[in-house]
């Protein structure tokens, strides 16, 4: 059998509902198949992912703890397209992951999700991020007073 991009396609169709039918069975919130490689020797491997039933997936921590970039709540949604999109999280490249009404996921630029929530506020500053972090707060007490001569 010839090993091709589009014959895997078809397989991580299968091999997906597998795996809903375990996430099912085990009570997981998520399980699926992430990233495939697969070379001219007939060789390839998925990257499988999971969620324990009440987990956030990294993706979703990573919106989460990227609210300071404007964003709405994680769920908001919107439609476009005569679709529903509802925020679900955001990539390490800082691009905005939808779950759609048609069932398959959606990346956005942060600007295009912005725009559909025009009464969240803009993203903050560096100011403005040190003032509403308690960390980042006492970290820049303790410079201000180290300039000051008070602490050595």
């Amino acid at each position: 059998m010839e090993l091709t991009k589009e014959k895997l396609q078809a397989i991580r169709v299968d091999l997906q509902a597998a795996l809903d039918a375990v996430a099912r069975k085990h009570g997981l919130a998520q399980f699926i198949a992430g990233n495939c490689t697969f070379d001219r020797t007939g060789s390839f491997s998925w990257k499988l992912e999971g969620v324990a039933d009440g987990g956030l997936a990294k993706e979703q921590r990573t919106y989460d703890e990227n609210r300071w970039l404007g964003l709405p709540e994680r769920g908001s949604e919107f439609k476009q397209g005569g679709k529903v999109h509802k925020t679900w999280g955001l990539t390490r490249g800082s691009k905005v992951i939808t779950e759609c009404s048609d069932g398959k996921r959606y990346t956005w630029k942060v600007d295009a999700i912005r725009s559909y929530f025009p009464q969240v506020t803009k993203p903050l500053t560096h100011a403005e991020l040190l003032g509403k972090d308690p960390i980042a707060a006492d970290l820049k007490k303790i410079v201000s007073a180290c300039k000051d001569g008070g602490a050595r």
